[in-house]
């Protein structure tokens, strides 16, 4: 794809470990005229009980700043001893400048957890406890729909290449 790079961690993987769960980046790309990376990750589920967390609240920190996510594709729920794919991107900055990430950078991916709902006996669902929302990163509405369509691309790129030599990989 003109103007994206692509980057795996088989040899060096990139886990953030929170003891119960791991998240492991997995592949990121880089699409410079977008400033946006997509990150590829699994989360895995160490623990005995579901994870429920915030799929709306995926973020990278790179040395002392912290990213937000624009857009995510996740599931929110992670069954017991399970692992899922997550996809998110990161377009710009909170105040709205570039980014200007590179796929070099050493990364560390967080989401924010959820409380795990006490046993109940009664048939409706527990409600979700008030969450603050992550920062805005002052998108345009075009800028989202131009995140959203960079995500969608980067999916639709890894489903569809399944050969190695495939893809391009910066070192």
């Amino acid at each position: 794809m003109a103007g994206a790079e692509a980057k795996t961690f088989d040899d060096e993987p990139q886990i953030t470990d929170f003891n119960g769960y791991e998240i492991r980046i997995e592949e990121v790309f880089r699409f410079n005229p977008e400033d946006t990376l997509v990150f590829h990750v699994t989360l895995r589920n160490k623990s005995e009980h579901p994870i429920r967390y915030l799929p709306e609240s995926f973020c990278v920190r790179v040395g002392n700043r912290l990213y937000y996510q624009s857009v995510s594709d996740a599931p929110g729920v992670l069954p017991p001893h399970a692992a899922s794919t997550v996809y998110f991107a990161i377009t710009g900055t909170p105040d709205g400048g570039r980014n200007e990430l590179t796929l070099k950078n050493e990364f560390s991916v967080s989401v924010s957890r959820l409380p795990s709902p006490p046993p109940s006996t009664a048939s409706t669902p527990p409600a979700l406890p008030p969450q603050s929302p992550p920062p805005q990163t002052a998108m345009t509405p075009e800028q989202e729909a131009r995140a959203r369509q960079t995500l969608r691309r980067a999916i639709a790129e890894l489903q569809n290449t399944n050969a190695p030599s495939a893809k391009q990989i910066s070192p």
